[in-house]
């Protein structure tokens, strides 16, 4: 049990380290060189949300699951319960705070 967990702790880090290294190429070309950046100013929102939306987390998920098989999921029970209990609290609380008026 303890190799299946280190092999998701392994996984995750590399996922996160990845996504570390993507940012960290998104804020070179964004700031270096000086006088006239590799990307312009005013698509930099646009060109962050696509980023956000369509590669990173396709990135963490691909990621996760090639580490992740059947025979290691059956010994982590346990994730998996965590991650629905997880999953039904936010949407509770989701509920929740939809309902209240600001």
């Amino acid at each position: 049990m303890a190799n299946a967990i280190t092999s998701v702790i392994i996984a995750s880090a590399s996922a996160v380290a990845k996504v570390f290294v993507i940012g960290f190429i998104g804020y070179v070309s964004a700031k270096r060189p000086r006088p006239v950046p590799i990307l312009p100013p005013h698509s930099m929102n646009a060109i962050s949300k696509m980023n956000f939306n369509l590669l990173i987390l396709p990135l963490v998920y691909s990621t996760l699951a090639s580490a992740v098989t059947p025979e290691k999921l059956g010994s982590l029970w346990f994730v998996l319960v965590s991650a629905i209990g997880v999953i039904c609290l936010s949407y509770g609380v989701a509920s929740l705070l939809g309902k209240l008026s600001f």
